[in-house]
């Protein structure tokens, strides 16, 4: 990741997400589908920028998969919001 903005925006979705798990009591390893869903679904920014911060969360998991940590990736099946939707829906959730 060579830009230092998309570094800076991955971190801030790592830590809030983090932040979402540690309130929950909520394991990495133990993260579903639908936690995800609930972490982005009470997110406040714009689509987009719940768009790059599922992005982030989704090579977050991505890399706790290759370093045997979690057995799958959560946020690799939730669909991210289009651009000019309004109306967040997860299924799993």
């Amino acid at each position: 990741m060579r830009n230092p903005n998309t570094r800076s925006a991955y971190r801030v979705a790592w830590r809030s997400f983090l932040a979402f798990c540690s309130a929950r009591q909520l394991e990495l390893g133990n993260v579903k589908a639908y936690h995800v869903g609930a972490w982005l679904d009470q997110h406040p920014g714009s689509r987009s920028t719940q768009r790059q911060h599922l992005a982030a969360i989704r090579l977050l998991f991505d890399s706790l998969l290759m370093r045997g940590v979690v057995e799958y990736n959560p946020a690799a099946p939730r669909q991210a919001p289009e651009a000019g939707s309004r109306v967040l829906s997860y299924p799993g959730f």
